[in-house]
C-alpha cells in the first residue's frame, strides 16, 4: 500500500538527507491521521517526483526517435540501429545518481498498486504520459522504416511492452548489471521492433478482395464480400482470436447463419483473411520473369513463407480448414473447398505453366497433375514455416527447393543460387 511506500521514505530520512529538522518536514506535508501517522502524503509527493524523472527520461527517448525518423526518411540509414542506440540511451540515464533513488521510489509504488487506490492512479497517469510522449515518435519511427504495426499491435501496446521492460532492466541492471546491460537491452527492443511490426511490401490492409462462389451456388455474393472484409477488419485490428463467428456477424451486420452458409466454420473465415497476400505474390513474381524458373520458384516460396511467418494463426487456420473440408466430402452439401476459394496455388501454375517441358514426365504433364504438384509445394511451404518458427522463411524456401523442386526438374539444378 501506499503507506508502505512512506514508511520506507521517512519522514525522519528525509530530512535528514535535506538536513531541515523532522517538524520542517512535518510542516509541508502534514502526515494524515496525526501524530505518528505514516506521511502518505509525503510518499505521494515522493512518488510523484519518481514518476517525473521516469518521464523525463521518456521525453529524452521521444526527442532522440523523432530526431531519428528524420535522419532514416532524409538518409535511408539503418533504422533500427536508431531504435537501439535511443533504447540504450534510455536505460543509461536510469543509472545516473539522480535517477537511483527514484527508480526505488517507483518500484514501491509498483508494490503498492495491487491494493492502493492512490498508487494505481498516480500509475495510470504516468501510463497515460508515457503513451502521450511516446506514440507518435514510434508512429514516425515506424513509418520511415516503410513498415506498419502487425495484426493486434499498435504504437500505444508498443510503447507499455517497451516501457515495461525498460523498467524491468533498469531495476536488474542495479544487482546484475552483466546480464541486464544497456546493450543487451537496446538488441531486445530491435528484436521487439522485427516482432511487432511487418513490412509495407508483405501486409496487406486494403479491405478483402472478391471472394468468388462456385458456379452453381446460390449465396448472395455482396453478403459474401461484406463478411470476407468484417473478417479483415477484425484481424488487422485484433488478430485471429477476434476473429468469431459471432464476432464476423455483427460486423457484417448478418446473421451467424448466413456467416455459417458462406464459410462453413470459423476456420473457413481464415481463408479470405489470409488471401489478401496474392497480390502483392503475384506483383513480385512478375518482377523476376527474367530469372531460371528454379529461382523464381524458390523465391516465391520463401515470400510465401514470410507471409505465413507474419500472420502464423490465420495461416495455421487456413491449413486447418483444409484439412476440414477435405474430412467434410461426404456432407450432402459441404462448403467449396478453401483452397479454390483463395487460389494462392494459381500463382505456382501460372509459373510452371509455360515451361512444364522443364520438369520430369509425368510430374506436371495435364492440368491436374500441375495443380496438384502446385497445391502440395504451396501446402509444403505453409506448414513447414508455422511448424519451424525459429527457421527463416530462406531457410524453409531452400528445403523444398532443394528437395522438391530440384528433384522434380529434369535437369537438376547443379548449385542453389545460380542459373
Amino acid at each position: 500500500m501506499l503507506t508502505d511506500a512512506a514508511g520506507a521514505i521517512g519522514t525522519r530520512s528525509v530530512a535528514e538527507r535535506a538536513k531541515v529538522a523532522p517538524s520542517t518536514v512535518s510542516h509541508h506535508f502534514a502526515p494524515l491521521g496525526g501524530r505518528g501517522a505514516p506521511n502518505r502524503r509525503l510518499a505521494r509527493a515522493a512518488l510523484e517526483r519518481a514518476i517525473a524523472i521516469g518521464n523525463e527520461v521518456t521525453n529524452a527517448t521521444r526527442v532522440e526517435l523523432q530526431d531519428g525518423a528524420v535522419v532514416v526518411t532524409a538518409t535511408g540509414s539503418s533504422g533500427v540501429d536508431i531504435v537501439v542506440q535511443a533504447a540504450v540511451a534510455n536505460l543509461n540515464r536510469w543509472r545516473q545518481p539522480t535517477h537511483t533513488l527514484a527508480l526505488t521510489a517507483r518500484y514501491l509504488l509498483y508494490a503498492a498498486a495491487a491494493r492502493d487506490d492512490d498508487a494505481r492512479e498516480l500509475l495510470a497517469d504516468r501510463e497515460a504520459e508515457i503513451r502521450r510522449r511516446l506514440i507518435p515518435a514510434y508512429d514516425a519511427f515506424v513509418e520511415a522504416l516503410d513498415r506498419t504495426w502487425a495484426p493486434a499491435w499498435d504504437s500505444s501496446r508498443f510503447a507499455v511492452a517497451v516501457s515495461s521492460m525498460a523498467d524491468g532492466f533498469a531495476m536488474r541492471n542495479r544487482f546484475d548489471p552483466e546480464l541486464a546491460d544497456p546493450e543487451v537491452f537496446g538488441e531486445a527492443v530491435s528484436v521487439l521492433v522485427e516482432g511487432c511490426t511487418v513490412g509495407r511490401a508483405t501486409y496487406v490492409t486494403e479491405p478483402a478482395p472478391h471472394v468468388p462462389l462456385p458456379s452453381s451456388s446460390k449465396l448472395d455474393p455482396h453478403k459474401r464480400d461484406a463478411i470476407a472484409a468484417a473478417a479483415a477488419r477484425l484481424y488487422d485490428h485484433d488478430g485471429w482470436p477476434a476473429l468469431t463467428i459471432a464476432s464476423v456477424a455483427a460486423e457484417a451486420r448478418v446473421s451467424r447463419a448466413t456467416v455459417n452458409a458462406h464459410f462453413r466454420t470459423r476456420l473457413g473465415l481464415a481463408a479470405p483473411v489470409f488471401g489478401r497476400c496474392i497480390p502483392m505474390l503475384d506483383a513480385a513474381i512478375w518482377t523476376e520473369k527474367s530469372l531460371p524458373l528454379h529461382l523464381a520458384i524458390r523465391n516465391h516460396l520463401e515470400r510465401l513463407a514470410a507471409y505465413a511467418q507474419q500472420h502464423p494463426a490465420v495461416t495455421a487456420a487456413f491449413l486447418a480448414s483444409l484439412h476440414e473440408r477435405e474430412y467434410a466430402q461426404h456432407e450432402r452439401n459441404p462448403s467449396p473447398n478453401p483452397v479454390f476459394v483463395v487460389p494462392i496455388h494459381e500463382l505456382l501454375v501460372g509459373l510452371i505453366e509455360p515451361a512444364t517441358n522443364r520438369f520430369r514426365a509425368g510430374l506436371v504433364d495435364s492440368p491436374i497433375k500441375l495443380l496438384q504438384f502446385s497445391i502440395f509445394l504451396t501446402r509444403s511451404t505453409l506448414s513447414l514455416a508455422t511448424g519451424r518458427p525459429d527457421a527463416t522463411p530462406g531457410e524453409v524456401a531452400d528445403l523444398i527447393h532443394d528437395t522438391v523442386v530440384a528433384g522434380a526438374l529434369a535437369r537438376r539444378p547443379a548449385v542453389r543460387g545460380t542459373a
